[in-house]
């Protein structure tokens, strides 16, 4: 009774927020793991008290103080929604490549680290050429064969089989997806990457595991079973 009591009255409470703020304060119930990780150095758990400020200030739907007025890559006027979103100042590629060696550091604590590689690639084997034309034009689908992932681990869901795992990192709040369920979003990502990549790995007898995560922390159906 008090669980559903709580609900009703959060749901009162974000009744009133904007959409962002509604969006954000609700993905809390699921975000927010750092507020009970014990803080260790040697885990790299250890927040700074800027750091603990500002992630709260984020989890609230709040700015943290004392942003740069401009953005150091592109030069347009800064704010969080413009960090998210922008490809020029390496904050996009910055979060990717730390949850990509986070994945590497654990993977290697947890087989040995000459089980674990990063940038594998997907599709080894040269791209197929069109088939001789005959009497209807008939061609075998192409594919890059630079088409990489992010890290594999031998072993990781059966023993002496390698695993793909490939990391995106979703702005949930984007103006393309205010329409969308969060959770939703991540899933269309994961079904998105198991088209493109999953039948190639199996080919090669393979796993291939999609670990799709929001900007706060929100994590995909796949990357909660990792």
């Amino acid at each position: 009774r008090q669980a559903a009591a709580n609900e009703k009255a959060l749901e009162s409470i974000v009744s009133k927020m904007s959409c962002d703020a509604r969006r954000t304060i609700l993905r809390g119930k699921v975000t927010g793991s750092f507020l009970s990780v014990l803080p260790s150095t040697v885990n790299g758990t250890e927040l700074s008290k800027t750091e603990f400020r500002d992630a709260l200030l984020l989890r609230y739907s709040r700015s943290p103080v004392d942003l740069q007025s401009h953005c150091d890559g592109c030069g347009k006027a800064f704010s969080v929604r413009h960090g998210l979103g922008c490809h020029t100042g390496g904050l996009v590629i910055g979060r990717h490549d730390d949850i990509r060696d986070e994945l590497v550091y654990l993977a290697s604590r947890a087989f040995k680290p000459s089980a674990v590689r990063d940038e594998p690639l997907i599709n080894p084997s040269r791209p197929a050429e069109p088939l001789p034309v005959l009497e209807a034009p008939v061609c075998l689908q192409k594919v890059d064969g630079e088409d990489k992932g992010d890290v594999l681990v031998h072993g990781f869901w059966v023993p002496g089989t390698d695993c793909i795992f490939d990391v995106a990192v979703i702005d949930t709040d984007a103006k393309s997806y205010l329409s969308t369920d969060p959770a939703k979003v991540l899933h269309n990502h994961e079904k998105r990457k198991n088209k493109h990549y999953k039948v190639l790995c199996e080919a090669q007898r393979k796993h291939f595991t999609p670990v799709v995560v929001s900007t706060d922390g929100m994590l995909g159906r796949e990357a909660a079973s990792v």
